[in-house]
């Protein structure tokens, strides 16, 4: 089975319908991690822990290597 991966853009979401429209900002510097149901830091495809990731300028986050 290949990897997976998960990835997103966190913004503020001014009319809080879970679109982001035109004029709504991307928020650079937000820490997102990945937790399993346990709520503790979920395990990559070799079985190492994936380190949160923050956000980049643009807002984009990306978490590999899962399965």
């Amino acid at each position: 089975m290949p990897p997976g991966a998960v990835s997103g853009t966190v913004w503020v979401d001014a009319d809080n319908d879970g679109v982001k429209d035109s004029g709504e900002a991307t928020l650079s510097g937000v820490m997102v991690a990945l937790l399993d149901a346990n709520g503790q830091p979920a395990k990559d495809m070799d079985g190492n822990t994936i380190s949160a990731v923050t956000t980049g300028t643009d807002g984009i986050y990306s978490l590999g290597n899962l399965y």
